[in-house]
């Protein structure tokens, strides 16, 4: 396709001149694309190495180790990006959003918090739409830190813009719930119902809030495959005594 037709003419310039660290990051970026990290890496860590103020190769670097889930690498990689670019700069905002999320997947939540501020931030003075997100990834850091009076109130920011993101939703009453907040925490829940009208099943009347209650919802859900799963093996079971009949007359 079109991503190995580009690697070709890439390996032709790099052939042509070797010193070109901007053939290696394209290179790079190509096989990102095609999900090949690793070899995206060998790549980019080249190009670092031709030119090591480049802080679009420490992007890609950082991209391809937070898609394989090494967040400390990834973060170093994004922290360098950041001191070499302009505030103003549109992949200031990535490297800022990318390092948030490395940061949250590593469990790191008071700099994922920091970052995903700092995008809210930039991402206002810039207009960039569909800002609203960087609101609900600081939210899932807020619940992760007990901060969920703060979650609430991002939550609230972002599901303006995405009323019907069902987690969001669930989060923005887990939120209301465990902070005290009883009644708005009953309205996201008629809401989340209102969404996905299977809830309402094991969550009505006095037991509303307990869609809230993790232990709970586990239970109820494991109580439900184990019912499927009893209606499937009796449904199987009937379906073989049929057969069995059907043998046995055709006999």
């Amino acid at each position: 396709g079109s991503l190995d037709t580009a690697l070709l003419t890439y390996n032709e310039a790099i052939s042509l001149k070797p010193s070109d660290a901007c053939a290696y990051t394209c290179k790079a970026s190509t096989h990102y694309l095609k999900g090949n990290y690793d070899d995206a890496i060998t790549e980019v860590s080249q190009a670092i190495t031709l030119k090591p103020n480049s802080p679009y190769s420490y992007i890609i670097r950082g991209s391809c180790y937070l898609e394989k889930k090494i967040y400390d690498k990834a973060i170093s990689d994004y922290t360098s990006a950041i001191s070499k670019l302009n505030a103003n700069n549109y992949f200031t905002l990535a490297a800022y959003t990318k390092r948030g999320m490395s940061y949250y997947y590593n469990k790191q939540y008071e700099p994922s918090i920091a970052d995903f501020t700092k995008c809210i931030e930039l991402s206002t003075k810039q207009k960039i739409s569909g800002s609203s997100v960087y609101y609900d990834w600081r939210a899932r850091c807020y619940v992760e830190t007990g901060k969920y009076a703060d979650a609430a109130q991002d939550f609230e920011y972002y599901l303006i813009t995405e009323p019907t993101d069902l987690t969001a939703t669930f989060y923005q009453g887990y939120s209301y719930y465990k902070n005290g907040e009883s009644d708005k925490a009953k309205t996201v829940a008629l809401k989340l119902i209102d969404l996905d009208p299977s809830k309402e099943i094991s969550f009505k009347g006095d037991n509303l809030l307990d869609i809230y209650d993790l232990d709970k919802r586990r239970k109820i859900v494991k109580g439900l495959l184990d019912d499927a799963n009893q209606s499937l093996k009796e449904h199987k079971e009937t379906s073989s005594k049929a057969l069995g009949k059907i043998k046995l007359d055709d006999a």
